[in-house]
């Protein structure tokens, strides 16, 4: 709190320490009181604040009239963060004579401000600007926040908060919550004493999964060498809920990475630059569902206040973070704007910040990428989800259903996890959930592939991963409402393509499931190129077919010795003719596109097979739809 008041007091203390030095009368007459005071004074120059305030207390009972002793005791409360006392003392002071210092006024106004107290605030702040308007720009900045604050104060939104009661929240103080993708993994940082005797204590991971009820199982500390005797917190779970930024301060904040295998979590790992920055803070991070961008908070030179929010991304194909961007002037301020977390939806940001209009201290607030990828105007989340405190540290979990704060309120144990259903304006936009696994074709054992879903609209790569060496898995929340083509490709084999629509049925806990098994690269082996589209009884390519088309060729570049047949098939709908004319057609136009992209066109084969190939029966409108089809079979390799 003191630096808030630095200027304004450091004025206030010289006016009083050149009224003692000038001999200079003071409020009171009583000489007892006086020289208490002038004791006072030297005690509180040399810091000595226990007995400063036994001494100014003295004073003030010696004289209750005493301005001075009051100003003076309210300057030592705020240097020792005693706000409640600070205001006290404050009061006294202007209600014995509010113009004795021009500061008095603004500096009253500002604690106001900070305890909430908005009404008071604002009285304070007009009651100086009416005695001083030559300096009512002194007063501009907090008078309007306070009638914002005031504002936001008479409108309160739904909050309805819930202790996670003693499976998450223990007798220290639990805070910073991070949840998995599919709701079943949380994890917290707790402050916990050491285990010798020396009662420091530090910050600490704990976990706890969902039971077979759908409750928190007993928090527990995360197993591994995750834990060190540094502090580790602020950290972010990946949305498969095996991988984990975090924060660890040696010296310097630093962010780090450390992976889960076998139940472990292994050694944590400094991120290189352009992530972690020399001489700076780099704290906070917040990671997106897809991998590919980090979220984190910074005080590197460039930015716009104290701390500003960045986001690192990711070459998904090198794992080697490229890039790092400040967010811009509508999410930083000129103060500190700290704690990102990037929703499961990868479009809906929440952050602190002091500097955006608030209650006062850090607020919580909300912003989205437009259409054209900018970042809106921030929102508030309003009273009393914020209050005149602290408040940071939120995450939503991707269902939208639950989000996760931590507070100090009476009926917990200190600084506990609370956990609440956000108003519907504010909550991240609907996501569906896709769950898949990536298997040997001849094996059956899995596979680390690349994942590719891209929005067949748009062209554009929504989610770009790796599926788990471990178990071959891997897991996404995607906007619902969309056709995505999904692309799993791995060095010796065949890619596999799919088209699917994700719907809002399917939730966190209905996941659509997928199974892909790749076929190794051998003479003979076929895959259907599920996502290649033509118009109808046409072979003119459509241009959602271009991430398809281009996948194979990132195939047949990776394998130049490759040669390849495309084979078009169609249903029995149609003459015999027509039909072994269309298929021949479509599989040269797919040729042809593959020529024009640089591939030797002595390396491929157009077949068009008319419907003499099906792979389901004629019979419905769905089997003809399979039967319709582009298919590429290895001839040489």
């Amino acid at each position: 709190m003191g630096h808030i008041f630095k200027s304004a007091f450091i004025l206030l203390f010289v006016s009083l320490l050149c009224q003692s030095a000038v001999g200079e009368d003071y409020s009171s007459k009583n000489k007892r009181a006086v020289k208490a005071y002038q004791e006072a004074l030297e005690l509180f120059k040399s810091r000595q604040y226990e007995d400063f305030f036994d001494k100014i207390d003295k004073t003030i009972d010696e004289d209750t009239a005493f301005t001075e002793a009051y100003l003076l005791a309210m300057q030592a409360s705020v240097e020792k963060l005693y706000e409640k006392r600070a205001i006290y003392y404050g009061e006294k002071a202007f209600r014995l004579n509010p113009t004795l210092h021009p500061s008095l006024a603004s500096i009253l106004g500002k604690l106001y401000l900070r305890d909430g107290q908005y009404d008071k605030s604002i009285e304070c702040f007009n009651f100086f600007i009416a005695k001083f308007p030559n300096q009512r720009s002194k007063v501009d900045e907090n008078l309007g926040k306070a009638q914002v604050a005031r504002e936001l104060k008479s409108k309160p939104v739904s909050f309805v908060p819930q202790n996670m009661g003693d499976s998450i929240n223990s007798k220290f103080d639990d805070y910073w919550p991070s949840i998995s993708g599919d709701g079943n993994v949380f994890v917290k940082t707790s402050n916990i004493p050491r285990l010798d005797s020396s009662h420091i204590f530090q910050e600490d991971f704990f976990v706890s999964k969902k039971d077979s009820l759908g409750g928190w199982c007993k928090a527990a500390p995360l197993a591994g060498s995750i834990n060190t005797a540094a502090n580790e917190g602020a950290q972010s779970l990946t949305a498969d809920g095996k991988g984990m930024f975090f924060t660890m301060c040696i010296n310097e904040c630093n962010i780090y990475y450390s992976k889960l295998k076998d139940g472990i979590w292994g050694n944590p790992e400094k991120l290189p630059t352009p992530v972690n920055s020399p001489l700076s803070s780099d704290k906070q991070p917040s990671i997106s569902a897809d991998g590919r961008y980090l979220f984190f908070t910074s005080n590197r030179g460039g930015g716009y206040g104290g701390y500003d929010l960045y986001v690192a991304i990711r070459d998904m194909e090198t794992g080697e973070w490229i890039e790092v961007r400040n967010l811009g002037p509508k999410i930083n301020t000129s103060k500190n704007d700290v704690a990102p977390f990037i929703h499961f939806d990868g479009q809906t940001l929440y952050f602190a910040s002091d500097g955006h209009d608030g209650l006062g201290g850090l607020d919580l607030f909300m912003s989205r990428l437009d259409a054209n990828g900018e970042w809106t105007t921030p929102v508030n989340l309003g009273y009393p989800v914020n209050t005149h405190g602290e408040e940071q540290g939120i995450v939503v979990s991707a269902d939208t259903r639950n989000t996760f704060i931590a507070s100090n309120r009476e009926e917990g144990k200190g600084l506990d996890i609370y956990f609440f259903e956000m108003s519907e304006a504010l909550k991240p936009q609907v996501t569906s959930y896709l769950k898949g696994s990536v298997v040997d074709a001849k094996t059956k054992k899995p596979l680390a592939a690349e994942i590719i879903l891209a929005n067949l609209k748009t062209g554009k790569d929504e989610f770009v991963s790796s599926s788990d060496p471990d178990n071959g898995s891997f897991f996404t929340s995607l906007p619902a409402a969309t056709s995505y083509a999904l692309q799993v490709t791995k060095k010796g084999y065949l890619f596999n393509s799919q088209s699917f629509m994700l719907d809002s049925t399917k939730t966190l806990q209905n996941p659509l499931e997928i199974k892909v098994e790749l076929e190794p690269i051998s003479v003979g082996s076929t895959t259907v190129l599920r996502n290649i589209y033509f118009e109808v009884n046409s072979y003119m390519l459509r241009p959602e077919s271009e991430v398809e088309l281009n996948t194979l060729i990132k195939l047949l570049n990776s394998n130049p010795t490759l040669w390849i047949e495309i084979s078009g098939h169609t249903d029995s709908s149609g003459s015999q003719v027509f039909n072994n004319v269309l298929s021949s057609n479509r599989a040269k136009e797919v040729v042809q596109y593959l020529v024009a992209k640089g591939i030797d066109k002595n390396r491929l084969r157009a077949v068009g097979y008319g419907s003499s190939n099906p792979i389901a029966p004629n019979d419905s409108i769905e089997n003809k739809a399979k039967n319709r089809r582009t298919e590429f079979k290895v001839l040489y390799k």
